[in-house]
């Protein structure tokens, strides 16, 4: 056996010692820790003392309320963990090692981080790296200088340096209730309906506008020529054939004697009335009712003998009217006669135009003018009586203003 203690110290290899005293430090120690452990050189045997202190009993290991925690046990494991290798049980000595098969322990300086857009910095693993914000990158722009705007129908908006919201602005029309708003189908169409949902709009095959293309044809008219059904396209053109279609170019609108203007008709002509170049009558071809053309302020009127002549007073009173321009009326008789200027809203003589009036032969019959409502009449005397045996001419220089000079007693 190798060194065993006793209570006197460390006898020698091979002493021997008196039993009772050992008995009693063995008793000692298993009333303190109920067994007793030693090493002993055989084969790292330990032994204990029986639980009646009268013998050894050898065991190959401790019971585990006996391990001191300084002690580890054979049984235990190290493991090589992730990028590790080596590791095994306590038994015997163990090595862990960096695994270079792993990408964990890959050569630093082949690996690199690069700084992307709007960074900088970067490079390979084997020393620190820094990635920054890019100030020079329109990404990294202030971000208090930029906004967002809402357009049309939208309201938010503001700089991007805080969180904004756009929302549809319910006071615009192009966001208004759908369901307030409709398509109708017009003539020949039906469906339609509210856009708060999808609509459909159909040819309705009940309206004539929608018949058979196939029953409804387009005739080719006089000067015409082409037509048919209105299921294809169809061309109508000018039948050259036919007089209607003559080349304008060829045919001539002539102006006659009192007109002016003419000419091919391959463009717009204007015929106009040329009163210079009538001949001019003389007063001899003044006779019975003949008609004759008066150019009167740039309108041209029918006029006859009468209108241009001598007229007899055969009525006591009367109205002047357009055929009574520039004539004389005659009084031969003993009969006062009276005529009445008529308001130009009734009337509109051309301003300039005129008529005469004569007394004669001696029978003593006058002629009065009388102005009608709002119709102004002036003359040298203050009175509008032509005279016995005398005469006077009425003319109008205004729109309701007539002029009277002559014989006016």
């Amino acid at each position: 056996m190798v060194d065993f203690y006793v209570s006197s110290g460390v006898p020698g290899q091979g002493a021997s010692v008196a039993s009772a005293p050992l008995r009693a430090q063995f008793a000692a120690l298993q009333a303190a820790f109920g067994k007793l452990v030693a090493y002993t050189g055989n084969g790292g045997k330990l032994v204990v003392v029986n639980s009646g202190g009268t013998a050894y009993e050898a065991v190959s290991e401790l019971p585990s309320g006996m391990i001191p925690a300084a002690v580890v046990q054979n049984t235990r494991l190290v493991s090589a963990g992730t990028g590790l290798t080596g590791g095994g049980s306590l038994a015997a000595d163990r090595t862990l090692a960096l695994d270079a098969t792993s990408p964990l322990n890959a050569d630093h300086s082949a690996i690199s981080i690069s700084a992307g857009s709007g960074l900088t910095g970067g490079g390979t693993l084997e020393s620190t790296r820094t990635l920054s914000l890019d100030t020079s990158s329109a990404r990294n722009a202030d971000h208090s200088a930029i906004s967002i705007s809402a357009g049309t129908g939208l309201t938010g908006g503001g700089t991007i340096a805080a969180t904004r919201t756009l929302s549809l602005d319910t006071t615009n029309a192009r966001n208004a209730d759908h369901s307030a708003i409709s398509i109708s189908a017009g003539t020949g169409l039906t469906g339609g309906g509210t856009i708060d949902s999808t609509r459909t709009l159909a040819l309705d095959t009940t309206n004539t506008r929608n018949t058979d293309h196939a029953a409804v044809s387009i005739s080719a008219g006089t000067g015409l020529s082409g037509g048919g059904t209105l299921e294809s396209t169809r061309t109508l053109s000018l039948d050259t054939s036919s007089t209607r279609n003559t080349d304008h170019a060829s045919v001539t609108l002539t102006a006659s004697n009192g007109l002016s203007g003419g000419g091919t008709i391959a463009a717009n002509r204007t015929i106009s009335l040329n009163v210079n170049g009538l001949t001019l009558l003389g007063p001899s071809d003044y006779d019975g009712d003949a008609n004759f053309l008066l150019d009167v302020a740039g309108v041209s009127y029918r006029t006859q003998r009468k209108s241009l002549g001598l007229r007899p007073v055969s009525t006591t009173t009367g109205t002047l009217g357009l055929t009574d321009m520039n004539c004389m009326f005659l009084n031969a008789s003993s009969t006062n006669y009276t005529k009445t200027i008529p308001p130009n809203s009734s009337v509109a003589f051309p301003i300039g135009v005129g008529c005469t009036f004569y007394n004669y032969g001696g029978a003593g019959g006058t002629q009065t003018i009388a102005p009608g409502s709002g119709v102004t009449l002036i003359s040298p005397t203050g009175t509008f009586v032509v005279g016995a045996n005398g005469g006077a001419e009425l003319r109008k220089v205004a729109t309701n203003t007539w002029v009277l000079n002559g014989y006016l007693p």
